[in-house]
């Protein structure tokens, strides 16, 4: 998932609206929201926490498949000018959590992603003007084959120009004479059911190519 997926998703939801206006943004790390966020309060900053990659079961004789977690933070900055203990935005906090779930809980910006589930909510910084909160949100996507190394294998061979097919009959089976000159010596014709080995008709499949 893309930081500006969430970005956008914040900035055009409803309940976040009415709490941030379009004070959300994006940061390299939660922290530098702590020291360096300079939007007006109260305002949002994404930043990506972390992935965690279940790992492919040892001795599986198949194709490596992955599923990887992603955890993204949600950074408030919440005004605190009355008192330093910072109890008037903490009492806020629900309020917040709230409305971050109410635009992006149970909702994914692609096919590829997971539904996305709330992971939890901590206090980042308290200072004489502020509070930080973090809440952070976790989605999920699998990892295959597509993911991997391609070139060495793929790259070599020709372009795939199309497919020429030669059908041989299962279900309806023609048991007509004469066979066709072009069957498998495995099962001779004629045969009771199909496949026989005779080819029943033919067709070709031209892939356009790229300009």
């Amino acid at each position: 998932m893309e930081m500006s997926d969430l970005i956008a998703k914040l900035r055009r939801s409803s309940s976040t609206t009415a709490i941030f206006g379009a004070r959300v943004a994006g940061a390299a790390d939660a922290s530098r929201v702590v020291d360096y966020a300079n939007m007006a309060m109260p305002c949002a900053y994404v930043c990506y926490l972390s992935d965690d990659a279940q790992p492919h079961p040892a001795g599986a004789n198949t194709e490596v498949v992955q599923h990887v977690t992603e955890t993204w933070g949600i950074a408030v900055k919440l005004e605190a000018k009355e008192e330093i203990r910072g109890q008037a935005p903490a009492m806020t906090v629900p309020t917040v959590r709230t409305a971050l779930m109410r635009a992006i809980f149970n909702w994914s910006p692609n096919l590829q992603h997971d539904l996305i589930q709330y992971a939890g909510t901590k206090l980042l910084a308290v200072s004489r003007d502020s509070t930080v909160w973090l809440f952070s949100f976790a989605t999920g996507f699998m990892i295959d084959q597509c993911y991997g190394e391609t070139e060495e294998q793929f790259d070599p061979l020709p372009a795939f120009e199309g497919i020429n097919a030669r059908v041989d009959f299962i279900d309806p089976f023609d048991p007509g004479d004469p066979p066709s000159l072009e069957y498998d010596p495995a099962y001779p014709a004629p045969r009771t059911t199909g496949p026989d080995g005779r080819i029943e008709t033919t067709f070709t499949i031209d892939v356009r190519q790229p300009p």
